[in-house]
């Protein structure tokens, strides 16, 4: 543990402590590019020009506002277009820097107000190991909970939360056909007792899935983890399709589908066309893997574009559509059994 003694910063028109820190912080951040900064409140073009070179490696949380001072409007647009992630959460007053083994905990934001204006505002500054530990946890759990600026949060199920045992929510529809929806212990996959997942497993000459529907949207953001334990002779796993479903029970109408996505001869394949010969693949899948895919739908454009463990992709849409309500998880016809596990499941509708 650090035995360096805490530094009260404060930020006055006659002391600039406060400001001096920060600036030596982001001058670190900058020259270590391996490192992460993390802030939360609100950030205006005070400090931009060290901000930018550093934007790809931010983190913002900032409180929801309904109007937002126009110079931390124009921040956050500038920051968003050099790479930063900036979210946003509901009653929340919290305000810190925090960087590699460092942190800065009170009431100053990165505005001028606080670095170079006339109101006092109070700090402290440490590195020590267990502060800065309980703020690194803090922070990552209401990262969690925040919703990306410019979207609006549809959806976000943690699995965690549910009772080993049959899938059941009343905001998720569920098919069984001789299949399985199951919340299942990750222990079982090498994961820490405490943690669950959504396990889906189908049975031959069955279809069995889970879907969401949502308000019509033009542009949306879906997330989700997924994992395949193992593989059967035809390398066979689910996947999320998008779509439009004018009527719950009309779910599996192809012609209103504008993506389709699941596991096929062990790879994330999409299909562009009619079955069987116009899959596209776009990554292999290793069993006993966890997969992170960020899959952005613009009805726009027909066009997708697919993140699977940070490394990009992007095809064409299925079916033209006008927008999309419903997102579900696909199931194969007459085919030998297989599992697939699905964790954090998000959506947004992108303004």
């Amino acid at each position: 543990m650090s035995d360096t003694v805490p530094i009260f910063l404060e930020s006055t028109s006659s002391n600039r402590a406060y400001k001096n820190k920060v600036d030596e912080i982001l001058d670190l951040v900058i020259s270590d590019q391996s490192t992460e900064l993390c802030i939360i409140g609100f950030v205006d073009n005070s400090l931009m020009p060290k901000l930018e070179q550093c934007a790809n490696r931010t983190k913002i949380i900032c409180k929801e506002e309904k109007k937002l001072p126009r110079a931390v409007q124009e921040a956050q647009k500038r920051l968003l277009d050099f790479g930063a992630e900036i979210r946003e959460l509901t009653d929340f007053h919290a305000r810190l820097i925090l960087f590699n083994n460092q942190i800065i905990i009170g009431s100053g934001d990165l505005q001028a107000l606080s670095l170079n204006g006339n109101r006092a505002d109070a700090s402290i500054w440490t590195d020590n190991d267990s502060v800065v530990e309980d703020a690194k946890t803090f922070f990552n759990q209401h990262w969690l909970k925040s919703t990306p600026v410019g979207e609006t949060k549809l959806l976000f199920t943690d699995f965690s939360e549910y009772d080993i045992g049959p899938f059941k929510d009343e905001a998720w529809n569920t098919h069984l056909e001789s299949g399985t929806l199951d919340i299942v212990p990750q222990s079982d996959l090498g994961g820490k007792p405490t943690e669950k997942c959504l396990k889906i497993t189908s049975i031959q000459d069955s279809q069995t899935w889970a879907s969401f529907q949502f308000r019509d949207s033009i542009k949306i953001r879906l997330k989700y983890k997924m994992r395949q334990q193992e593989f059967n002779e035809k390398g066979l796993g689910s996947g999320f399709h998008v779509l439009y479903t004018p009527k719950p029970e009309q779910v599996r109408i192809k012609e209103n589908m504008a993506i389709w996505m699941g596991i096929r001869y062990k790879s994330l394949q999409w299909n562009e066309g009619d079955y069987p010969n116009a899959y596209e693949e776009i990554c292999s899948i290793e069993p006993r893997k966890w997969y992170n895919v960020e899959l952005i739908v613009d009805c726009e454009s027909d066009t997708f574009n697919v993140k699977v463990n940070g490394k990009g992709y992007s095809g064409n849409f299925r079916h033209s559509i006008d927008s999309v309500n419903t997102i579900r998880t696909n199931g194969w016809n007459h085919q030998p059994k297989w599992s697939t596990y699905f964790d954090r499941v998000e959506l947004y509708k992108i303004k």
